[in-house]
């Protein structure tokens, strides 16, 4: 028995890679793709690199799953679940799919199905011939092959991977890298008074000018699991820094939780006069780790600016990695998707919305690998010695030096891919329709707490504040 199962494994075997070299010599150039299970049969067989570099793959992603009810006579109403849906007919395609009862059952292409397994439910007693018009609207998804055998995957068991780019930018306007961060955080109530906090090299890049002790008064108490921003507090200004930019900003209180909704804004700012007697909220500074670390409350001046410019806490990561559903219009759910990072971080922009992975065609989302992404730290968390931290994505956004080739900050964030060698800026331009965009690296303008590296509109190397919602071009490996 165990010699019988040993040969029809073998068997098996065979007649899979003789499948994929028929597939290789009938395809002028490379391999024939058909699906993404070929895909992934390929590189799970170290077939892969008949898969060229600069190949193009193309997925759906549906936008929209809407169900009508047609001419019925006795279901008056349809609702459809878009992931359930999708999920159980196994791919996206644009376009119609009609489900029509027979008197009996309900059938999609001749099939009986289960309308409960399709995501799909009916108001009414169905009648014979009734039928459910299911509209599925989709965006192409058209991705590069970057290299082969970049990346390692999570699970230890599998080898080899073909990593993608998408072409064009999966979203413009959006989702935020991280938006503007609290300055201090409180895990305990603070009750209403005078409060004073104090600028240690604290301007943006680490400047001296703005330096000195500041304070506002509340009539509100500040709530535990909540804090403080102050909306000039490490900005950057073009004419020139005082400490009258500070006195000029306000303070605002954030309360607890996800939402971080706001308690009080408009709070005014003074210089301390040495006299009131105030509650001391300590130092903060715009690059020591001193202040930053000593009991974790207290943030970078520029993350209070700009947001944070961290890989692995980021909204972007969140985003591209999540499945979940957008939160239906009227609900009070703050997202499906983001959930703090760290105590400093407060709601993005885009948290109602869905996830990236939401509406991804099934089948390709089935064959997508977890891989170990290495991402280089900015200089503010390089603590005991560590330049860069590792984490596990399916879906990541590119590094410096996998499309430039070089290091950031010393550090190489994985190895160049084949596709961006030799190659000028103008091939690394990314759009949105027909428009050039700015699109987000994952990886830190290292010296500084809150730039990320991104490609410019021109294909040049940059770098822009983690609050903007510039381009993202996502990336994932095949394996």
């Amino acid at each position: 028995m165990g010699y019988q199962m040993f040969e029809k494994k073998f068997y098996e075997k065979l007649d899979t890679q003789n499948a994929l070299l028929a597939s290789i010599a009938s395809h002028t150039g490379g391999a024939k793709i058909t699906s993404w299970i070929d895909a992934q049969t390929f590189v799970r067989r170290n077939m892969h690199r008949y898969i060229a570099v600069a190949d193009q793959l193309v997925a759906e992603r549906a936008t929209e799953v809407e169900a009508g009810i047609g001419d019925s006579t006795g279901i008056t109403e349809t609702t459809v679940d878009m992931a359930k849906f999708l999920n159980a007919v196994g791919e996206v395609i644009a376009g119609v799919a009609e489900i029509t009862y027979d008197g009996a059952t309900w059938r999609m292409n001749d099939t009986p199905i289960v309308l409960a397994n399709y995501g799909l439910t009916v108001v009414g007693t169905p009648a014979e011939d009734d039928r459910i018009i299911v509209t599925v609207t989709a965006t192409e998804q058209c991705f590069d092959v970057m290299d082969h055998d970049t990346h390692t995957p999570v699970n230890p068991t599998l080898t080899h991977t073909l990593p993608l780019l998408l072409h064009d930018i999966a979203t413009y306007g959006t989702i935020p890298f991280c938006p503007p961060q609290l300055l201090y955080y409180t895990d305990v109530e603070l009750p209403a008074g005078n409060y004073k906090f104090t600028l240690d090299h604290g301007a943006y890049g680490g400047g001296t000018a703005q330096d000195g002790t500041y304070m506002f008064e509340t009539d509100t108490a500040i709530p535990a699991d909540g804090g403080i921003r102050h909306t000039t507090v490490g900005a950057y200004r073009a004419d020139g820094y005082e400490k009258a930019n500070i006195t000029s900003g306000k303070v605002v209180i954030y309360g607890d939780g996800d939402e971080r909704k706001v308690i009080k804004d408009n709070i005014a700012c003074a210089v301390w006069d040495e006299i009131t007697d105030c509650h001391d909220l300590g130092t903060f500074t715009a690059r020591s780790l001193t202040y930053h670390t000593a009991d974790g409350k207290h943030n970078f001046t520029g993350r209070n600016a700009y947001g944070s410019n961290r890989w692995k806490t980021s909204a972007a990561r969140q985003w591209l990695n999540s499945d979940a559903a957008p939160v239906p219009e009227g609900s009070e759910v703050v997202s499906n998707w983001y959930t703090r990072q760290t105590v400093f971080d407060r709601l993005p922009g885009g948290a109602k919305s869905a996830g990236y992975l939401y509406g991804l065609d099934p089948e390709l989302k089935a064959v997508i690998c977890p891989v170990k992404v290495k991402t280089a730290l900015p200089d503010q968390e390089k603590i005991d010695g560590a330049t860069y931290e590792e984490t596990e994505d399916k879906i990541w956004l590119a590094s410096m030096t996998e499309i430039y080739g070089s290091n950031n900050g010393n550090v190489a964030e994985g190895t160049q891919f084949q596709y961006w060698k030799n190659t000028g800026n103008a091939a690394k331009i990314k759009y949105e329709g027909s428009t050039a965009r700015y699109w987000f690296l994952r990886g830190p303008y290292s010296g500084y707490a809150y730039c990320v590296r991104r490609v410019h509109a021109s294909g040049a190397l940059s770098h822009d504040y983690a609050y903007g919602a510039l381009g993202l071009v996502l990336g994932l490996c095949i394996g």
